[in-house]
């Protein structure tokens, strides 16, 4: 039966002498046994603490779209999986850039609305420096 500890086991051999330290004659079939008690032991703890740190995410292409995207990570030496999720993550910072120039050229038009509606002078090298900025920006 699999003995709960308040502390997580460091490993096999410090899980075998708390299991068996009030036990004078030990078998080896006590011993296959409590050795794979901790297996399980470690395999959920593992799994926990996997899933703290992952997210899994699924989804469905069809078979000529894997076959080709798998014939590509064949010539990058790579899988195909991780091609997909390298594109998927690099399509999501162009969006967040194109985001980010987006807003930043709608400030400066904003300034330049306000500007003119008000009658207001508008700082050209801070407008040039914004620009620039954008520009920059651009991948």
């Amino acid at each position: 039966m699999i003995q709960k500890s308040q502390k997580p086991f460091e490993n096999l051999q410090a899980y075998w002498e708390h299991r068996f330290s009030t036990i004078n004659h030990v078998t080896p079939e006590m011993v296959t046994k409590a050795k794979a008690e901790y297996r399980k032991i470690y395999q959920s703890r593992y799994r926990k603490q996997y899933r703290e740190r992952y997210v899994q995410v699924t989804f469905r292409i069809e078979k000529q779209e894997y076959k080709e995207l798998k014939r590509i990570a064949q010539q990058q030496n790579s899988k195909p999986t991780a091609l997909i999720k390298q594109r998927a993550l690099k399509q999501q910072l162009t969006f967040d850039e194109k985001g980010i120039i987006k807003e930043s050229l709608l400030n400066i038009i904003d300034t330049l609305e306000e500007a003119i509606h008000e009658d207001e002078s508008v700082s050209i090298t801070e407008l040039l420096h914004r620009i620039t900025t954008i520009y920059e920006r651009i991948p």
